[in-house]
């Protein structure tokens, strides 16, 4: 059988998958959700729809695509719970963003979160979502930072090549760590080369990066040393049994 890409935001965030995992995930859902400008909004891999929804209850109008079935049936579910003023606000479809023809010409933001990193040719992803962004609109990406092995990621996302990427059709704003995630903030470049902007990255930027790294390996550090104290312990109660046994 065929594995599917199956992402589990909505649940996540409403703490289904434990607490720390939903208190990380409504972390990155609210800085997305924050950074969204205008009213005419495009959710590409809009996945179970929990931003969508948000945003609707906002009064903005969000056309939203993922190419799982499963998560849009979730989504629509989900939305079937709202006031129907954000169900009206809202438009979730089965769709292929680089192959779907019911767009609008352009939105004013377009979010493309934990996408890019499944793609394998991000630089035609990339031209399409410059060809619907406003000319004053901004894209707002997330993508996970650094390793992680899920089935279909085509790439490992750290600092270079998402900034080479990203600034071959836009501008990029702001560059912001969220743990496990980094997300970009991007304005439309209107004289597009479809080349990586030249740049020198100053003191600022090489410290935000390393502080990320900091927080990513105090965490991993601190996963092992609680996993060897676990060990440790089995390894004394089973000592313990042993000799109460051999008494």
């Amino acid at each position: 059988m065929t594995k599917k890409p199956l992402d589990r935001i909505a649940e996540a965030y409403k703490g289904d998958m434990g607490e720390d995992f939903g208190k990380k995930t409504r972390n990155r859902i609210n800085w997305i959700v924050n950074h969204v400008e205008g009213n005419n909004v495009l959710d590409i891999g809009c996945s179970q729809g929990i931003v969508p929804i948000i945003l609707g209850r906002e009064g903005k109008n969000v056309d939203a695509l993922d190419i799982a079935q499963e998560s849009i049936e979730y989504a629509m579910d989900d939305l079937k719970n709202e006031h129907v003023t954000v169900q009206e606000n809202v438009n979730f479809r089965v769709s292929n963003f680089m192959t779907e023809e019911q767009l609008e010409p352009t939105y004013e933001t377009i979010l493309l979160t934990e996408v890019l990193e499944h793609i394998s040719d991000p630089l035609s992803f990339l031209k399409k979502i410059h060809d619907h962004l406003d000319k004053e609109g901004r894209a707002v990406v997330t993508v996970p930072f650094g390793i992680n092995d899920y089935f279909d990621h085509k790439r490992t996302y750290y600092f270079l090549e998402l900034y080479d990427h990203l600034s071959a059709f836009f501008t990029i704003e702001k560059i912001e760590y969220l743990g496990n995630w980094v997300g970009v903030i991007c304005k439309k470049n209107m004289e597009l080369t479809a080349q990586p902007q030249k740049a020198e990255f100053n003191r600022e930027t090489i410290q935000t990066l390393e502080n990320a790294f900091y927080i990513l390996e105090r965490e991993l550090v601190t996963k092992i040393e609680n996993f060897q104290t676990t060990i440790k312990q089995k390894n004394e109660y089973v000592k313990s049994l042993q000799t109460q046994h051999s008494q």
